[in-house]
């Protein structure tokens, strides 16, 4: 006959929860958490590293003291509709705290209470700078292909309405000298 062994269910969640923290704190992205005041309860080191600031800098602070006021609009109107339980991507720029901007999406998961009433949400938060930046310069090379080919295409237009003029003129020229010929 075999002996079954229970699991140790503290074990078992001691372990659970310690792969949860490891997952939090060294997944690629920014986690943060705010409450329904809009203050910061919780930033991963990731996200801490992507604004250049410490855990202390961030917890207990409105997330809108790291945005600007056109991004302090962006997060106010996204904020209320996670308060009505959306919970669709957006792009927002933070301000770092070296003052450089940080392009992100934020995926955010509103939460509520056994009432309904809204109790704070998560935010995964990517960054998106560097593909931003690329993007801006392949914007950038073709905007200035497109007005270098613009600048030639008008150049060879002239080219060829004097050539024209010159090809009429020696059409002229040509008619001129076959009636002195007669």
């Amino acid at each position: 006959m075999k002996i079954r062994h229970k699991p140790d269910r503290a074990k078992a969640l001691s372990t659970s929860e310690q792969r949860y923290r490891t997952l939090v704190e060294t997944m690629g992205d920014g986690l943060s958490e705010i409450d329904e005041n809009q203050v910061t309860t919780y930033a991963n080191e990731r996200l801490c590293q992507m604004w250049g600031r410490s855990r202390d800098e961030i917890i207990g602070k409105k997330v809108v003291h790291f945005l600007d006021d056109d991004n302090k609009k962006i997060f106010s109107q996204q904020l209320a509709k996670r308060r009505k339980g959306e919970r669709r991507p957006y792009e927002i720029i933070w301000t770092k705290k070296d003052g450089s901007k940080l392009h992100t999406i934020m995926t955010p998961t509103p939460y509520f209470d056994s009432n309904g009433n809204f109790k704070g949400s998560f935010a995964v938060i990517t960054d998106i700078s560097k593909p931003k930046k690329e993007r801006n310069l392949l914007e950038m090379m073709v905007k200035q292909r497109t007005q270098e080919l613009e600048d030639k295409t008008k150049s060879l237009e002239e080219v060829n309405t004097a050539l024209r003029v010159l090809l009429r003129k020696r059409e002229e020229d040509k008619n001129i000298l076959e009636e002195r010929m007669l």
